[in-house]
């Protein structure tokens, strides 16, 4: 394979990351099928707690380790702040731009779980649940730990920016 081959394969490979928010949540799962090939995107149970967001402005995700609950809490916040809103969406919908926080007991954890869930790997923003086409700005902040997010600029569906 030659230079211009693997340099094409590895944008490939980045641009089909960047549509994980329109690709991992476009449906619901079914059940009854095993879960691979076209059978990917959002459990029943994810989609009964998103969809809870319509009567219920505070929820919890209570569930057991490697389950999804940070994927469901970063996809939801993706949505929110984008404005785009899978079909089978039956929650809260925001039709302006949202001002949202996140947060971790430790700065770790909010640099390595919720930062990279949004926005991808430290240098590759966009391969998170926050599309690349939609992050408009990052800042950081001086936490003890280098390269903590601060704020992340996101262009709401609407034509406003989410923070």
């Amino acid at each position: 394979m030659n230079e211009s081959t693997e340099a094409l394969m590895a944008e490939a490979i980045r641009l089909g990351s960047q549509r994980k928010l329109c690709r991992e949540y476009a449906r619901i799962v079914d059940m009854e099928l095993p879960i691979e090939g076209e059978n990917i995107g959002v459990y029943p149970w994810q989609a009964e707690f998103h969809n809870a967001g319509a009567d219920y402005p505070e929820r919890c995700l209570l569930a057991a380790n490697q389950t999804g609950k940070s994927r469901s809490g970063a996809a939801e916040t993706a949505i929110h702040l984008t404005g785009e809103y899978p079909n089978w969406w039956q929650g809260r919908r925001f039709t302006h731009p949202v001002q949202w926080w996140t947060g971790a007991e430790r700065t770790e954890d909010s640099k390595d779980i919720i930062q990279s869930a949004l926005l991808g790997q430290q240098g590759d923003h966009g391969t998170g649940w926050i599309p690349k086409t939609h992050i408009v700005k990052v800042t950081y902040r001086q936490a003890g730990v280098p390269e903590v997010v601060d704020k992340i600029y996101v262009q709401h569906k609407s034509g406003g920016i989410s923070e």
